[in-house]
């Protein structure tokens, strides 16, 4: 299903974190590991490695060296842009570029430096049920 998730991720990754102590079950005679708490996140990467027509249309951003465009005035330069209108824009936003994955590549490949990140949700932490024991295969 696309929604904003989707347009914002694409892929990712949910996880599990776990929060607890080991314990050794003496009525067992075996060694267990006490859930706590369990946490759940969101891991993402962006890989800067899109070259498609969206990317053409909708860049990383609209940067010069003293700011960076907001949401609405990157829509508008966008649609002049994709339309050609390069006197316009020039008149509107001058010393602003589209900053596309291409450039930043390039950027990466010159300077040597900079590179892809990984992006992590807040966790969301909730007690663990009472007797959630897992046994610690030594």
């Amino acid at each position: 299903m696309l929604d904003e998730l989707y347009g914002a991720v694409g892929k990712g990754t949910f996880k599990i974190a776990i929060v607890g102590e080991a314990r050794m079950n003496l009525l067992l005679q075996r060694d267990d590991f006490i859930v706590q708490q369990i946490g759940i996140y969101f891991r993402d990467t962006y890989d800067f490695n899109t070259t498609s027509t969206f990317e053409q249309m909708f860049p990383l951003g609209v940067w010069s060296k003293s700011r960076l465009l907001p949401k609405a005035e990157t829509a508008v330069y966008m649609l002049m842009y994709n339309a050609r209108n390069m006197s316009k824009i020039a008149e509107m936003f001058p010393s602003l570029v589209p900053v596309f994955n291409e450039d930043f590549r390039r950027y990466q490949k010159h300077h040597q430096t900079g590179g892809d990140f990984v992006v992590y949700s807040d966790v969301m932490w909730t007690k663990a049920p009472r007797g959630m024991e897992i046994p610690i295969p030594w």
